[in-house]
């Protein structure tokens, strides 16, 4: 701090104890009411993190690799935070071994197990609530590191302290990841203590000292051994310190070069140590970025996968306008689960909850934007510029998993938590570098509201979701009715027991060796005498079984018919696996055939459709694609035109073809994005004097998967079969392929591909006649 005097430098460290001990506790207890309000292992993935806590609690040590302790095991990742959490399940006998009961469905969660709810017993319900607990005193370090780092980066500015340690400590998804197992929590840990010990870097760079790189090669070690993302905290210190140690080295400052060679060595060497401990867990990380790495390499490109532009031009690669509004899209959704979502099944708020929060982040994200350009305050433009590249290192992990695993829901909010602090500094340099009194108000608001959100979320979210395996009102009526008066009803003959109301399909489309997914809504109509289990199967449009089926009771046998009181909406998802046998033709599509089965008699019970006629029930149409391994040897056929609406043509057509026979093409459909209308495709066999000589017109695969089902980046292959009447002359023929709108007729233009010329309405292959 160049130009204070001792006494200004003293006041300028003098720290506010009070309030950030009274933000701490604060933080502790919204996130205890999370650890106290959700059932217990309810949230992401926590029976193998408890069954990991558990065994060090009851052992002393690690299990051996390659054994699973829960059905949802994580016992092959870094052992840091469960070996922290397992000294408040030591004292507790859970020799009880109460399993989870699955009493869940997608996106919904239906009942609480009882046993592993009534803490009061003691036993593993006990020890799951002091491990949360545990959590959220052990959270309160996250904060800390804020406060420090703020405090370090800033000093002589306590009010940017106090609100960055309040922000992260309010922020509603850390208070609920604060209040659960999980080893997110680890990694944010050590996520903000890897940012503290870059700003002590920062800070001291014109006077190093080796206490700082000795701080930062702890925070990257703990980072290995917290979480596999961890790996991109081990870096960023890395580059930070090497950057750092050249430009020493530049200046001749050749004791700050030896630090950093020391740094290198404790890190290495402290790694080593963790990963002999840790039995190689700790290090599986960095086999993870290499696979990683390579398996992205082979990947389609994202825009091929991603983009869902409707109606678009044709075009070789989305429009910028386009991928740009489809970027921002996901960072509004990304943020949103960032912000705060609380179960395993991503409960959210209601989404006018959410807004509030994006509109703060974006003024303080741009307040910070504009002073870090224009600011002549001390050290704030380097805290901005520090904590920014945090942020944006941080997301990294989340997007490298997203992108190697072709999954793009991957990128979910929890990955972010290390980032937090990071953005908790931001926002509050944006809060203070706001004028005046509005400044002070902006941040009370900011800071009350984040509170207020945490403290609200276990009602609203939790608690209504949790207190009834039912759906309520708001909920209900977001359901999708496929058309209008949508309904079954399902009866023995003399009454009528349950109907359906709707349903939801999650993902807009499946693929052969993936899973059909759907959320159905149904409703009691009187009291259910017996139990009934839903027995639900995958059938193509023409009928055909894909012998998929899946039965159970309600909830796994955790809400029985019998318990369904009349009027209520319950809700429940069914996956179901779709086997990549060679007599399932994909793509088509598929539909859904429920079957409410008497446990008692097992006489199933009747469907009644809307018109109250009997029917088989059949309801939905999800487009069902190629298996991956079927697409890439399909799309390893070139493409030979592209069509307008972003359709290309990949064909493998015969050159020479006999008089009196019938000939096979097969053409394969290349979609770049969703088109708007079901096309027809035309198939025609043109004589040298410019006639027709044989046609066929029929949608794609002769209507079983329409031209509107098609996904962007898909590939869609289908036989074409063409009669050559005997008394054609020999010679030159012209094969036209080409696709038209049945209602009006208008056809697409096309293009031979890599050309920019628009040539004809279809694409024209040359073939001999013999």
């Amino acid at each position: 701090m160049p130009c204070l005097t001792p006494n200004a430098r003293r006041r300028a460290l003098r720290s506010p104890i009070a309030p950030l001990i009274a933000i701490l506790i604060a933080h502790i207890a919204l996130s205890a009411q999370f650890a106290l309000t959700l059932p217990a292992l309810e949230s992401y993935d926590e029976p193998g993190h408890y069954a990991y806590a558990r065994y060090i609690a009851r052992n002393g040590s690690l299990p051996e690799r390659g054994v699973r302790l829960s059905e949802a095991d994580e016992s092959h990742q870094p052992p840091l935070y469960y070996a922290l959490v397992a000294p408040f399940i030591a004292p507790i006998d859970t020799s009880d071994d109460v399993q989870a009961t699955p009493v869940w469905a997608a996106y919904f969660s239906i009942r609480p197990d009882a046993e592993l709810n009534d803490f009061s017993r003691g036993g593993t319900a006990l020890a799951i609530r002091a491990a949360r607990i545990g959590t959220a005193v052990l959270s309160s370090f996250a904060v800390v590191m804020t406060y420090l780092t703020l405090r370090t980066l800033l000093p002589g500015r306590p009010r940017v302290w106090l609100v960055a340690a309040a922000t992260h400590a309010f922020w509603p998804m850390f208070t609920f990841m604060s209040g659960v197992i999980s080893n997110d929590n680890g990694v944010a840990w050590s996520g903000a203590l890897a940012l503290y010990a870059a700003a002590r870097l920062i800070a001291h760079r014109h006077h190093p000292n080796f206490g700082d790189y000795v701080l930062a090669a702890l925070a990257a070690s703990a980072s290995t051994l917290m979480k596999d993302s961890g790996f991109v905290q081990i870096a960023f210190l890395v580059v930070l310190c090497s950057a750092l140690g050249l430009a020493h080295l530049a200046r001749r400052r050749g004791q700050a070069l030896t630090y950093l060679v020391g740094f290198m060595l404790i890190t290495v060497a402290l790694v080593a140590v963790g990963a002999i401990g840790s039995d190689g867990r700790s290090i599986r990380q960095f086999q993870t970025v290499a696979s990683a790495a390579i398996h992205i390499g082979s990947q389609v490109p994202i825009w091929q996968v991603q983009f869902e532009a409707g109606d678009a031009p044709d075009l070789e690669s989305p429009s910028v306008v386009h991928v740009g509004l489809g970027l921002l899209e996901l960072l509004r959704r990304d943020f949103e689960e960032f912000f705060g979502v609380f179960n395993r099944n991503s409960l959210r708020l209601p989404p006018s909850w959410y807004w509030p929060g994006e509109a703060l982040a974006l003024v303080c994200i741009a307040v910070a934007l504009r002073q870090s350009i224009a600011s002549r305050r001390p050290g704030e433009r380097t805290a901005l510029w520090l904590m920014g590249i945090f942020v944006l290192i941080t997301l990294a992990a989340p997007a490298w998993r997203s992108l190697a695993g072709d999954a793009p829901w991957l990128f979910h909010g929890r990955f972010a938590l290390p980032c937090v602090g990071a953005v908790a500094g931001i926002i509050a340099i944006g809060l203070d570098n706001t004028a005046g009194r509005a400044g002070q108000v902006l941040s009370a608001l900011a800071l009350s509201g984040l509170a207020w959100v945490s403290l609200a979320a276990p009602s609203v979210a939790v608690g209504s979701i949790f207190a009834r395996p039912v759906l309520f009102a708001d909920t209900v009526a977001r359901f999708v009715r496929p058309q209008p008066g949508f309904s079954i009803v399902f009866g023995d003959g003399q009454h009528d027991y349950i109907e359906m109301l709707g349903y939801i399909l999650p993902s807009p489309r499946a693929q052969k060796g993936g899973v059909m997914e759907v959320f159905a809504y149904w409703r009691a109509l009187r009291p259910i005498p017996d139990r009934y289990a839903l027995r639900i199967e995958g059938f193509t449009r023409e009928g055909i079984s894909l012998r998929n089926p899946v039965e159970a009771e309600p909830a796994w046998g955790g809400f029985p018919t019998t318990l369904w009181r009349p009027g209520e909406v319950y809700g429940e998802g069914h996956y179901l696996f779709i086997w990549d046998r060679d007599d399932v033709d994909a793509p088509f599509i598929g539909q859904f055939k429920p079957i409410w089965i008497n446990l008692r008699t097992g006489e199933p019970l009747q469907a009644r459709c809307a018109d109250g006629r009997p029917c088989d029930g059949k309801f939905g149409d999800l487009p069902i694609g190629l298996s991956l391994e079927e697409a890439a040897r399909w799309r390893a056929l070139p493409v030979c035109c592209q069509f307008d609406r972003g359709v290309g043509l990949a064909l493998d057509a015969p050159r020479d073809v006999w008089a009196g026979e019938a000939f096979t093409t097969t053409l394969v459909w290349h979609a770049r994005a969703r088109l708007s209308a079901d096309y027809t495709v035309f198939f025609q066999l043109i004589g040298p004097d410019g006639r027709i000589v044989a046609q066929h017109d029929s949608p794609p695969r002769d209507g079983r998967y329409p031209t509107r089902a098609w996904g962007p980046g898909e590939v869609t292959p289908e036989s074409r079969s063409l009669f050559v009447p005997d008394d054609l002359p020999p010679g030159q023929y012209t094969l036209a392929v080409g696709l038209y709108d049945p209602i009006g007729g208008a056809r697409l233009t096309t293009r031979a591909s890599g050309s920019v010329e628009t040539r004809d309405h279809a694409f024209l292959f040359k073939i001999n006649i013999r």
